[in-house]
């Protein structure tokens, strides 16, 4: 495998931060990054997924990679992140992987809505100061002592 072709929702502004970071960190295995309105144009087999908010990833050789694996197939093509990679592709992992990638694709719209397109660190700065500063009020987190 020389390079991966890795298709992203274009409508989405988590995903284009995500493209972004991804362009800016160190490749082991070449990512070409490309919208996944020509998803079906360039491989009609792959037209299903063209819609979905499954990530699709294809090899040079023709390999293809869906949802949480299409994940881990992008981490194992970067140079900081082949490890994890590596370690959620594992049995005792990878339904952790698995569960992760489901529900970020699921909060996709809620992500897009926190970060938006921008996403430098003032206008990050901003979305955070709007967060809840006490995510539970009263105290109602902490473990109680009856709980030990």
């Amino acid at each position: 495998m020389r390079s991966l072709t890795v298709f992203y929702d274009e409508t989405c502004g988590f995903c284009l931060r995500c493209r972004d970071w991804l362009l800016n960190e160190p490749q082991v295995v070449p990512l070409a990054l490309v919208e996944k309105a020509s998803l079906p144009a360039r491989y009609p087999q792959l037209a299903p997924y063209s819609g979905g908010s499954d990530l699709v990833v294809v090899s040079d050789e023709g390999d293809v990679w869906t949802g949480d694996a299409a994940f881990i197939t992008v981490l194992f093509a970067l140079e900081n992140y082949r490890g994890w990679a590596r370690r959620l592709a594992g049995p005792t992992l990878r339904p952790f992987a698995r569960r992760f990638f489901e529900m970020v694709s699921s909060n996709r719209a809620l992500l897009s809505s926190l970060f938006g397109r921008a996403m430098d660190d003032a206008s990050l700065a901003t979305v955070l100061a709007g967060s809840p500063r006490d995510p539970c009020p009263g105290d109602t987190c902490s473990p109680t002592a009856d709980a030990v």
